[in-house]
């Protein structure tokens, strides 16, 4: 099967889904599973690893912002500094994500 510019072709057990890389917002993993928080807010569940999604969105409009977390730069509403070493990304959706302090310097050029 010749696989589609900006689509991923995910399984999940039994599942297997097409998601266009517009539908999701972030990728959150907490090992062995990754969560894909997509924009009409549903969640998908694979058995990839984060560096799977880092590597294979790498060409997008993708940002790895910490350890377990990778967002959709075009679903960033904003970034705010809290002070200190503490960072945060508001997403469209309202959801609020950690950046890691290690992340947030690529992370802003990233947004440019």
């Amino acid at each position: 099967m010749e696989t589609e510019p900006n689509i991923i072709v995910l399984k999940s057990g039994k599942k297997t889904k097409r998601i266009r890389f517009d539908e999701i917002e972030y990728i959150h993993c907490d090992h062995p599973v990754c969560d894909l928080h997509l924009v009409n807010k549903k969640v998908f569940t694979c058995t990839k690893t984060l560096r799977y999604f880092e590597e294979f969105l790498s060409d997008n409009s993708f940002c790895r912002i910490s350890n377990n977390t990778i967002v959709n730069l075009d679903e960033v509403e904003e970034a705010v500094s809290m002070g200190g070493h503490r960072h945060n990304v508001i997403m469209k959706s309202g959801e609020t994500i950690t950046i890691s302090y290690r992340r947030w310097k690529g992370f802003k050029e990233s947004l440019k």
